[in-house]
C-alpha cells in the first residue's frame, strides 16, 4: 500500500510542477522576454518591424503565444518570427 501511495504522491507532484512551469514559460524555450508598463508610444506596426529586425538580425526566432479568448485553458495561438529557417519555431 506504501508503495502504491508513494507512485501516486511522485505522479501527481510531477504533474502539478510541470503544469506550474508551463504556465510561466512554455517548455522548450531558450528565453522569455515579457513585456508590461503602460501604453507604448509606437503602433503595433512599427513594433512588429522591430522584432522582424532584431530576429533576422541576431537569427533568433520570436515566438508569442496567446491564450484563445473562447477557450484559455486549453487553446494557445502562436505568432512566430522567423529568424533562423533552422530552428524548431520554424518548422
Amino acid at each position: 500500500m506504501a508503495t502504491v501511495l508513494a507512485v501516486v504522491f511522485s505522479l501527481l507532484g510531477a504533474f502539478l510542477i510541470l503544469d506550474g512551469m508551463d504556465a510561466t514559460a512554455p517548455l522548450g524555450v531558450a528565453a522569455t522576454v515579457q513585456v508590461s508598463g503602460p501604453v507604448p508610444s509606437v503602433s503595433s506596426r512599427q513594433t512588429i518591424a522591430q522584432i522582424g529586425d532584431i530576429a533576422d538580425e541576431y537569427h533568433v526566432n520570436v515566438v508569442k503565444y496567446v491564450d484563445d479568448v473562447r477557450n484559455p485553458g486549453t487553446l494557445r495561438h502562436l505568432y512566430v518570427m522567423v529568424g533562423n529557417t533552422e530552428g524548431k519555431a520554424a518548422q
